[in-house]
């Protein structure tokens, strides 16, 4: 497991929703929305998003927005991933990780 540093230069405007079932669903959030968006990964920029709330960890999973109202258009929730420094982590062959990504975030 790699983690670094990563300055994002600019906001990015993404759109999706929660993983309710975190970390199982994080596959099927994905399939959702790329089935939703048509757009594979690599034809678009695809996010997961976690933070604390009340003591526990909520993630969502998220596509990055093409044009202005396509989080309307689907009828899911609109995000903004906030220039500034980010510590990363590089997860290899995610799907089938799904299980223990939720480890990541206590190391």
């Amino acid at each position: 497991m790699e983690k670094k540093e990563f300055n994002l230069p600019a906001d990015i405007r993404v759109f999706g929703g929660l993983v309710n079932t975190f970390p199982t669903g994080i596959a099927d959030a994905f399939d959702i929305l790329i089935q939703k968006t048509g757009d594979c990964a690599g034809a678009r920029n695809y996010y997961g998003l976690s933070d604390f709330k009340k003591g526990k960890m909520v993630y969502y999973a998220l596509a990055e927005e093409k044009f202005h109202g396509e989080a309307e258009k689907y009828n899911l929730q609109k995000f903004t991933i906030e220039k500034g420094n980010y510590l990363t982590v590089t997860v290899m062959e995610w799907q089938k990780k799904t299980n223990c990504i939720k480890d990541f975030f206590s190391k």
